[in-house]
């Protein structure tokens, strides 16, 4: 009785491969088990293209979930989302019930339930895009001379002009607003 290399090596790949499945089947079976949990979820409320939600009354809805565990593992990285209807600027008051909320599709949850708020309230501002110019500082002057600015119209159509982050030391700088509901295009400029 001899040490067969060949046929050991089978068996070893046969009993990894064993192994494997039974790790596959074991953390399935384990995940399939349905559960109930009660969280807070970050809202992301979607607007018609032309509109941006300016403010909200709550940016979270706490809620009662009823699925399998390897869902809730999914949801620590998904967040509900409502889509409003509205199509005209302006403050809404909305009732938040099962209907007007939804994950997405492929994840599967259909049974939860919303605990708090019952209601949000949410103001539409039209969405507008417009170039501004870059002012020099200290005679320097950027390429490009104007960047586009993208927000909601009461901020953005006051702003006429933008200044660098920082007098730069290098070939470029930057340019950020701290609101985040304004984004700069290009963000990044060449220093001439």
């Amino acid at each position: 009785m001899g040490f067969d290399l060949i046929k050991n090596k089978k068996n070893i790949i046969t009993l990894l491969l064993s192994l494997i499945i039974a790790v596959i089947l074991w953390s399935l079976a384990k995940t399939n088990e349905v559960v109930e949990m009660e969280r807070n979820f970050a809202l992301q409320i979607k607007t018609q293209k032309d509109l941006i939600v300016k403010s909200s009354s709550t940016d979270s809805v706490k809620m009662r979930i009823k699925a399998k565990k390897r869902q809730h593992n999914m949801l620590k990285k998904i967040y509900p989302n409502i889509r409003l209807s509205y199509e005209f600027p302006g403050t809404y008051k909305l009732k938040l019930d099962e209907s007007k909320l939804a994950f997405p599709v492929l994840l599967g949850v259909e049974d939860y339930e919303i605990l708090s708020p019952d209601s949000i309230q949410v103001e539409l501002d039209s969405l507008i895009k417009t170039e501004v110019s870059i002012t020099s500082v200290k005679g320097m002057l950027f390429e490009p001379d104007k960047v586009t600015i993208l927000g909601p119209k009461s901020l953005v159509s006051n702003i006429e002009y933008l200044s660098p982050d920082s007098i730069p030391k290098g070939a470029f700088t930057t340019i950020t607003i701290e609101n985040p509901l304004i984004e700069v295009f290009p963000n990044k400029i060449r220093v001439r």
